[in-house]
């Protein structure tokens, strides 16, 4: 405890008053030295991360960061070090029970009577609650609620990357647009219950028919879209038209009675069709229309 009391000495504060606030403290807190060298740990650490404050003496502050934070957190450290500055960084950390859990560290330097920073106050806070919560935010801006589909707006905003992509590498890229055939006269004639009902179904069933490299999305209403990216041409895309078709073939119980339920389809090829999200789908588009026109019922 000597480094504490050495520490609190640098604060300015009262040794009995400060173990009484970090001892009982809901977050860790740690003083580290200059090269990272945790030199004491309050006795939160046990709730937070399951193991006794003790063990963390001597240890290095960086020590089960997970390492896709460790460089965040390493250069948030050591611009508190260096410049004498409070930084604030949201890292991982391995708990004993094997996970990781996320974390607000608060950094900030204790300097001595010439200004020159001797160790580093590391006080972490547990933002589990809050990171599940902006990633629930996150799927809800992005992914549609009823079928769990990317979004209009995510699908286009990937497509468009993709497009990028496939143009820096000379790839091919398929699009298909597709709504369900009557889907308006059996929702008006079941209901709303059973039309969602059906659109979940379909998306199931679309989602059983994609590889890692499909990208699907529900667009609006019955309107769906497939992406397809790193193809070798229009036969993938007649593969992709075979799976819905087989997908398909067995009925939709709806309202305790089955039905059969079929799409029209529209498909574009990138570069052939348009170098243009808004051309690729506009071109999809219009030959779905075109297959509806001409009366089609089923692919």
């Amino acid at each position: 405890m000597d480094s504490l009391i050495y520490s609190t000495d640098l604060l300015g504060g009262n040794y009995e008053q400060f173990k009484q606030i970090v001892e009982n403290s809901k977050d860790t807190i740690k003083i580290v030295d200059i090269c990272g060298r945790i030199i004491y740990a309050s006795r939160s650490h046990q709730y937070v991360y399951g193991c006794d404050a003790i063990k963390y003496i001597g240890k290095s502050v960086f020590e089960s960061v997970h390492p896709d934070d460790l460089s965040g957190f390493r250069s948030a450290f050591e611009a508190v070090v260096n410049k004498n500055e409070s930084v604030i960084s949201e890292m991982r950390k391995f708990h004993k029970e094997g996970h990781y859990i996320w974390l607000e560290a608060s950094c900030s330097p204790v300097v001595n009577a010439d200004g020159e920073v001797q160790s580093v106050i590391v006080v972490t806070r547990d933002i589990g609650d809050r990171k599940e919560y902006e990633k629930n935010l996150e799927y809800m801006a992005y992914h549609d609620f009823l079928t769990g589909l990317y979004n209009r707006r995510k699908f286009i905003q990937i497509f468009e990357n993709l497009l990028i992509n496939a143009e820096e590498r000379h790839l091919k890229l398929g699009v298909l647009t597709m709504d369900l055939d009557h889907f308006k006269r059996m929702n008006d004639h079941l209901g709303h219950d059973a039309g969602d009902k059906l659109l979940q179904e379909f998306s199931k069933r679309l989602l059983a028919c994609k590889r890692d490299k499909d990208l699907i999305g529900r667009l609006s209403g019955d309107e769906f879209a497939i992406l397809i990216f790193d193809i070798l041409g229009e036969s993938e895309i007649r593969e992709w038209r075979d799976r819905i078709t087989a997908s398909l073939e067995e009925p939709c119980v709806l309202n305790n009675s089955q039905y059969n339920i079929s799409v029209s389809i529209g498909s574009a090829i990138f570069p052939e069709n348009g170098r243009s999200v808004s051309e690729l789908m506009k071109f999809a588009d219009l030959a779905l229309y075109d297959m509806k026109r001409k009366g089609k019922e089923n692919i």
